[in-house]
C-alpha cells in the first residue's frame, strides 16, 4: 500500500494551516510531532476525508482518494482528538452505531465488537453507560471504534491522551502488532508514545514539514550535541539565554541539566546520547517558550 501527498496546502482565510506537504507512506507506523499549532490535526482531517485541502492532491495505490470516493473511506479508521461519545450510549450500544455507520456486514457487528472490546480491555464495561467512563476509557472505546473495520489506513490523533502509563504501554504494543499490514499515522507531542514504534517521524511546525526520517537517522543530527551539566542553581537562568535546556534536577544549591549545544557548555559537561525527546527540543524549542509566555500573560 502507498499513501502519497503531492504539495497539500490548508488555508483558513489569511491563515496557512499547511503549505506544500508532500510526503509518502507505506506499512508502518509513522509519527507526526509537533507542537500545538503545527498542522498535525489539519493534516489527519485532511485524509481522513473530514476537510478538503486548498491545493495539492492525495493518492492511495497511485488512485485519487477523492475519484474513490467510499472505496477510501471503507479502507479509514479515524480517532479525532473529540470522538462525541453519546453519554446515554452503552459502549456496546456506541459500537453497533459506529459499526452501522461504517456499514459493517450485519453477522460480523457482535464478533468484531467483542474483538475491540477485548483488545482494549473493556469487555466487563461493555453494558456500562459512557457517561460513567474515566477519562482513560473513553480514550480506549474510541480507540476501539477506529479500529472496528479493520482499516488499512488508521489515523490516529493524541490517542494516548488520558491513558494511565500501563494503558500507554499496551496502546503501543496494540499499534506495533497492528502496522505490518497497515498504514498508520499517529499525531502527538509525547515522544514517548512513538519512539519505540515508529518506523518513520515526520516533523510538522508551523504548517510545514521540516523533515520525514527513521528515528536513528534524526537522533544522528544531534550527536555529540547533548551534554549533561552540573552548575550552582543560581546560574541557570544563564544557561537558558544561552542553550536549549531540557530537564533539570535540583540536587541542594546545584543543578543537573540536560542541555543541547553545538559546543561543550562547561569545561565538566558530559556527552550523552540522544533521545528523541532531544529532537523535539530541538525543533522545538522556541515554540514551547513563546508558548510558556502566551500562557504567562493569560494568569
Amino acid at each position: 500500500m502507498k499513501l502519497e501527498l503531492n504539495k497539500v496546502t490548508k488555508k483558513y482565510k489569511e491563515k496557512v494551516a499547511l503549505h506544500d506537504i508532500s510526503c509518502t507512506f507505506t506499512n508502518g507506523v509513522y509519527g507526526l510531532l509537533g507542537p500545538n499549532g503545527a498542522g498535525k490535526t489539519t493534516l489527519l482531517r485532511i485524509l481522513a476525508d473530514v476537510l478538503k485541502p486548498t491545493n495539492g492532491t492525495i493518492t492511495f495505490n497511485e488512485q485519487n482518494i477523492y475519484k474513490l470516493d467510499y472505496k477510501y473511506r471503507d479502507l479509514l479508521g479515524y480517532l479525532p482528538q473529540d470522538c462525541g461519545f453519546y453519554p446515554n450510549f452503552t459502549a456496546h450500544r456506541y459500537l453497533q452505531y459506529i459499526a452501522a455507520l461504517k456499514g459493517l456486514p450485519k453477522q460480523q457487528v457482535e464478533q468484531k465488537i467483542d474483538e475491540m472490546l477485548a483488545v482494549v480491555h473493556l469487555t466487563p464495561y461493555k453494558k456500562v453507560k459512557i457517561r460513567k467512563f474515566s477519562g482513560g476509557m473513553k480514550q480506549r472505546l474510541g480507540i476501539a471504534q477506529s479500529l472496528l473495520n479493520d482499516p488499512k489506513l488508521l489515523l490516529l490523533d493524541e490517542p494516548t491522551a488520558g491513558l494511565d502509563p500501563k494503558e500507554r504501554i499496551r496502546f503501543r504494543n496494540l499499534i506495533s502488532e497492528l502496522a505490518q499490514e497497515r498504514i498508520i499515522l499517529l499525531s502527538t507531542h509525547i515522544t514517548t508514545d512513538i519512539e519505540a514504534i515508529a518506523s518513520e517521524i515526520i516533523i510538522l511546525k508551523d504548517g510545514q514539514l521540516l523533515e520525514q526520517n527513521k528515528p536513528d537517522k534524526l537522533l544522528e543530527k544531534l550527536q555529540q550535541q547533548v551534554w549533561h551539566v552540573s552548575l550552582p542553581a543560581t546560574q541557570l537562568n544563564e544557561l537558558y539565554k544561552r542553550h536549549i535546556v531540557g530537564h533539570i534536577h535540583q540536587k541542594g544549591n546545584d543543578i543537573e541539566a540536560r542541555v543541547i549545544a553545538t559546543k561543550q557548555p562547561s569545561d565538566d559537561a558530559i556527552l550523552q546520547t540522544p533521545r528523541l525527546e532531544d529532537i523535539y527540543l530541538y525543533y522545538f524549542g522556541d515554540v514551547m517558550d513563546k508558548q510558556e509566555v502566551n500562557n504567562d500573560d493569560q494568569t
